[in-house]
């Protein structure tokens, strides 16, 4: 739900498209000649948390996630709209939705592999784990 149009850079031509919010769902149908019916799947509500940690890494734009228990989605969009900080080209389209398939697996992974995520005192454990065989 909600989308963000944005740009690499300021002379990009095109613009890039991202989900906001990000609702599970379950798409099916019983026969062939049936409509597919599209139903909330029950699991968590979330942001998109890849765009979330592209933003902060080229622009240094801290994306807020959506907190759908104590927040509307009017409110996090206009959240979203003050936090890219007056961006000329990039806007947020509170009325758009996308089916799509998401996961963020492969982010987890990257962020696990990132030395700065880790604790102070897994950076000496680790290299000297790494060290051992050697």
């Amino acid at each position: 739900l909600g989308q963000l149009s944005w740009y690499e850079a300021e002379n990009s031509p095109e613009p890039r498209l991202a989900p906001l919010v990000l609702v599970p769902v379950v798409l099916e149908r019983g026969t062939v000649a049936e409509r597919f019916k599209l139903t909330y799947s029950g699991a968590e509500v979330e942001g998109n948390l890849s765009l979330q940690a592209r933003l902060k890494a080229d622009f240094g734009i801290a994306l807020p996630l959506p907190d759908p228990d104590n927040q509307p989605l009017p409110a996090y969009f206009a959240a979203v709209r003050e936090a890219l900080g007056g961006r000329g080209r990039w806007s947020v389209a509170a009325d758009a939705i996308a089916l799509g398939f998401f996961s963020f697996s492969k982010l987890m992974l990257y962020r696990d592999l990132d030395p700065a995520t880790w604790p102070a005192t897994a950076e000496g454990a680790s290299a000297q784990l790494a060290q051992e065989p050697f």
